[in-house]
């Protein structure tokens, strides 16, 4: 139905913008803790492997600071949608992710899911270097897409 919020394939709905500016608040209130961002990107790399594998490939177009950049931000997109979800998502596969990369731009994801596509948007400066600004913001919509799309439980085919 029209002006209706589109489903997500998973049956749920999209990422309330709630959820993601109750999570960006209180990373902006433990952004003074040198050890915050390392926590949140060590805690991804743990329960996200495929993601953080994914990212730490494009280390040529990203530069070292920019792989942590976009794991931070992706650990951000993690805990959204765990709120939303209520429950973790599953551990992604690399397939989960290789499915995602059918939508690859912030406007496409914005059709599906508004605010994560709002989120990545105003987190990617246009100051930033354009591969890395590229480079970024389709993995981010790749790991966004692959979140909302996989749910909750084990992967497909696996127990």
């Amino acid at each position: 139905m029209a002006g209706e919020p589109a489903l997500w394939h998973n049956g749920g709905m999209p990422v309330p913008e709630a959820c993601i500016a109750e999570v960006v608040s209180e990373a902006s209130s433990q952004m003074h803790d040198p050890t915050y961002i390392s926590g949140q990107v060590d805690r991804l790399i743990g329960s996200q492997p495929a993601i953080s594998q994914l990212v730490m490939s494009c280390n040529a177009q990203l530069t070292v600071q920019g792989v942590v950049t976009v794991l931070f931000h992706a650990a951000v997109l993690v805990e959204s949608v765990t709120r939303a979800q209520q429950r973790a998502p599953r551990q992604l596969t690399r397939a989960d992710l290789d499915r995602a990369k059918r939508t690859t731009t912030v406007e496409a994801l914005a059709a599906q899911e508004p605010h994560l596509a709002s989120y990545i948007a105003s987190n990617l400066s246009e100051e930033q270097p354009g591969a890395f600004l590229s480079t970024a913001q389709v993995l981010l919509v790749q790991v966004a897409c692959a979140l909302t799309q996989a749910g909750s439980g084990s992967p497909s085919g696996t127990r």
